[in-house]
This record gives structure tokens, C-alpha cells and sequence, in this order.
């Protein structure tokens, strides 16, 4: 004997549980199912709210609704959302029992896809609701997101319910042109080189660079005082020696004796570094 959460208590002998079995204790959800239906009118239907792990049961975890399945008292099935509800975020399925029932299908809903997302979770809009209750009452299969199983079907896939293996969701997506493709790139090319010559144009002109015709040298039309050549293109190796490393450190005076100062970046708007400099302070 165990407990069903905080009320209901399992035992062989149960009139509720002695048609269907006893579910192990770690699938206690599936005794829940059997009494529900115990408590039903003989004529009376009853809908359940579950984790959908309780669709795909096997060997003896799957004993009840397996049960439920050939004595044809599983009428639908409908799988919602995840964080549709305020305590949980793994997605929940309806499962619409009825105690005496004459035909053996199985109505399977997807409504995963029908929600209103919120800031922390999902809320089924009144076009949902209507969309589910017009599927459920009228049993309509629709495209992508219900299917009528007959038992032979159910019985095919191992009494499995996972809804996807009855309800193909999948859209096909259309076949891509890569010449198409390709061609929409060219065209994205050739804009941002036409937007980088149109960028340029004008800072060239603020610079006040000219091509010297026959020569392939640029010369500006404002120049430094003592500057009156053309420009040269050079390579930065062929006219400096550049080296690499740390910053020297400032408690070794020896460092700064030379002819060049140095400056801490944080001392660009100051008056004086705090480096030596020739021995001093500048």
C-alpha cells in the first residue's frame, strides 16, 4: 500500500484500482487516472490534468493506461504548452476519460503551439480554447494538429500516446535557390562598396588629397609648414624599428634617461608625468 499524494491511498483490494492494478509508486499519477474514473457516473466523462510522461508508459509502468485502452475508456488526448501553469514549467496533456464508452478511437490534439507568450509564461488565448473544444466535441481531424487513431493504430505503436507519433506537426520548408542566393549577396556587395565610395569621397575632400597625374602620388592642398613634397607610399618596416614588450617599470629611473619622455595615458591632461625624466620629474 502507498499514497497518492496527500489523499489517496492504493491497495489491491481497492474496488478502484482492483480492474486496473496499482501503478509503481514512482508513477503514482496513473492510480490517480483509475480513481477519477471510480468516482465517474457510469455514463459520465471525466478530464485529468498530467505531465505528459504519462503518455508514453511501458512494460508495467504502462499496466493502467494500457488497461484504459482496450476497455476503450480513453476518448482523447491533448497536449498543451510548457509554462502554462504557474507552479511548473514542463509541458501538460488532458487525457478525457469515459467509464462506458462504445467505440475504441482515440482522439489526439496537439494545441502545443496555440498560446499567448506572457513575461515568465504561456496563457492560451480565447482562439485556443475555441480551436480545442471545436476539435474535442466534433472529433475533427485537422492538418497538423489532430488525428482520429483507431485501437488498431494504438495497438501498432505499443500503446504508445506520445501525440507526435499521431499528429505530424512537421512543415516542410521550401527548396532553397542558391543562384538566388548568390545573387542577393552580389547585389548586398555591390551597395556597401557603393556606400563606402560615397563615405570616402567626402573625407578625401576634407583631407584635401589630390592624385599627381602620370606620378601615382597624393599630395594635399593644405600642408605643414616645411612640407612641400609629394606624398610618398611607403611601408611602415622600411622607414621605423618597432618593438614589442611590456611597460617599463616606473621605480627603475634608468628606463626614462633618454631623450623621450614618458607618459602614463591617465597623465594626457596634465601638467607633469610622474616618470623620470633625466632624472627628474616633468
Amino acid at each position: 500500500m502507498f499514497e497518492l499524494g496527500l489523499s489517496i491511498k492504493c491497495d489491491i483490494d481497492d474496488p478502484r484500482f482492483r480492474e486496473y492494478g496499482i501503478a509503481p509508486k514512482t508513477k503514482a499519477e496513473d492510480s490517480f487516472l483509475s480513481h477519477c474514473l471510480y468516482h465517474t457516473k457510469e455514463s459520465g466523462r471525466v478530464a485529468i490534468t498530467l505531465p505528459q510522461g504519462v503518455l508514453f508508459r511501458g512494460a508495467a509502468e504502462g499496466r493502467i493506461p494500457k488497461a484504459l485502452i482496450d476497455k476503450h475508456q480513453i476518448e482523447s488526448v491533448i497536449g498543451f504548452p510548457d509554462k502554462l501553469f504557474l507552479n511548473t514549467g514542463i509541458p501538460v496533456c488532458v487525457l478525457i476519460l469515459k467509464k462506458n464508452r462504445a467505440n475504441s478511437d482515440i482522439l489526439f490534439v496537439d494545441a502545443s503551439q496555440g498560446f499567448e507568450k506572457m513575461k515568465n509564461q504561456k496563457q492560451l488565448r480565447p482562439e485556443d480554447i475555441y480551436k480545442i473544444t471545436e476539435t474535442v466535441i466534433h472529433r475533427k481531424a485537422v492538418d497538423k494538429y489532430s488525428h482520429l487513431a483507431m485501437l488498431e493504430e494504438v495497438i501498432e505503436n505499443d500503446y504508445n500516446l506520445n501525440i507526435p507519433r499521431y499528429v505530424d506537426t512537421f512543415e516542410e520548408e521550401e527548396p532553397i535557390d542558391l543562384s538566388d542566393i548568390q545573387g542577393q549577396i552580389d547585389e548586398v556587395d555591390a551597395e556597401i562598396a557603393k556606400a563606402n565610395q560615397t563615405l570616402a569621397n567626402p573625407l578625401l575632400k576634407e583631407l584635401g588629397s589630390a592624385k599627381i597625374e602620370g606620378k601615382g602620388l597624393k599630395a594635399p592642398e593644405l600642408r605643414f609648414d616645411g612640407f612641400t613634397d609629394d606624398w610618398e607610399e611607403r611601408k611602415l618596416g622600411e622607414i621605423t624599428t618597432s618593438y614589442s614588450g611590456g611597460t617599463p617599470s616606473a621605480g627603475n629611473s634608468s628606463y626614462y634617461k633618454g631623450d623621450i619622455p614618458f607618459i602614463r595615458s591617465g597623465e594626457i591632461n596634465s601638467s607633469k608625468t610622474e616618470l623620470l625624466f633625466d632624472g627628474r620629474r616633468v
